[in-house]
């Protein structure tokens, strides 16, 4: 897979993961669980990686503005990651796939990015 083709479908992830927070931001329980997820993660930037992608190709994740956004990791100037998470790229690719299941049930997403707090 190459580093576009990376970038490609961490963008739609990202697209369903952010569609999934607006769309369902109200409702019991994905409010108060999401809310809690993102004061305690604002500010605070991820390390992502793509099991097969190019080794020496990451990201760096974070919330702005209520959204979930990424940059290559290069981008990141003497960034001090707070964690790393590591996905499969076939998880990213099923999510990216199939939107409409995540974006109406936001417990099927993967969050664990949000709380896992090993390095």
């Amino acid at each position: 897979m190459s580093i576009a083709e990376c970038d490609e479908l961490l963008k739609r992830y990202l697209d369903v993961c952010n569609q999934a927070l607006v769309l369902n931001g109200e409702r019991f329980p994905f409010k108060q669980i999401l809310g809690a997820a993102q004061r305690s993660e604002k500010g605070r930037k991820i390390e992502l990686w793509i099991s097969d992608t190019p080794p020496t190709h990451s990201y760096v994740m974070s919330i702005d503005q209520g959204r979930i956004v990424a940059a290559p990791h290069g981008e990141c100037a003497d960034c001090q990651c707070d964690r790393r998470w590591t996905v499969s790229r076939e998880y990213l690719q099923e999510v990216a796939t199939h939107p409409d299941v995540y974006i109406g049930n936001p417990a099927k997403i993967n969050w664990e990015w949000m709380y896992n707090t090993r390095r």
